[in-house]
C-alpha cells in the first residue's frame, strides 16, 4: 500500500504544497508540488547521507521538475549530479524557486 505525504511550506509569501508517495527501494520519490495555484511534477533521488554529488553537497543527487502536465519536453529544472545547462533554478520565477526551496528543505 502506497501512502502519501503532504508538506506545506510558506516561503516569502508563496505557500507550497508537496504531495508524494514513499521513497522507493532505489531512492526515488515522485510527486506533485503546488505553489500559488500552479502545479508541478517532480522526481527526486535522495539518500540518507550527504554526498559530493548532491545539490549543495546534500542528499539529493537527482532532481527533475516540470509543469503539471509532467511532460519531459517541458522540463524546468534538471539536476543529475550537477545542474544541466539551462535547467537551473536561476531566473525561472518565484513559484519555481519556492517549489525548489521546498524540495531542498524536505529532501536535502
Amino acid at each position: 500500500m502506497q501512502t502519501e505525504t503532504q508538506t506545506k511550506e510558506k516561503t516569502m509569501k508563496h505557500e507550497t504544497t508537496l504531495d508524494h508517495g514513499p521513497r522507493t527501494n532505489d531512492n526515488w520519490t515522485k510527486g506533485t508540488a503546488t505553489c500559488n495555484g500552479l502545479e508541478f511534477k517532480f522526481n527526486v533521488k535522495h539518500f540518507d547521507e550527504p554526498s559530493e554529488f548532491g545539490i549543495r553537497g546534500g542528499r539529493i543527487s537527482k532532481l527533475w521538475l516540470s509543469p503539471g502536465d509532467g511532460d519531459f519536453r517541458h522540463t524546468i529544472l534538471n539536476y543529475d549530479r550537477k545542474w544541466e545547462r539551462g535547467f537551473t533554478p536561476r531566473g525561472k520565477g518565484a513559484e519555481v524557486n519556492a517549489v525548489y526551496q521546498a524540495l531542498i528543505a524536505k529532501f536535502n
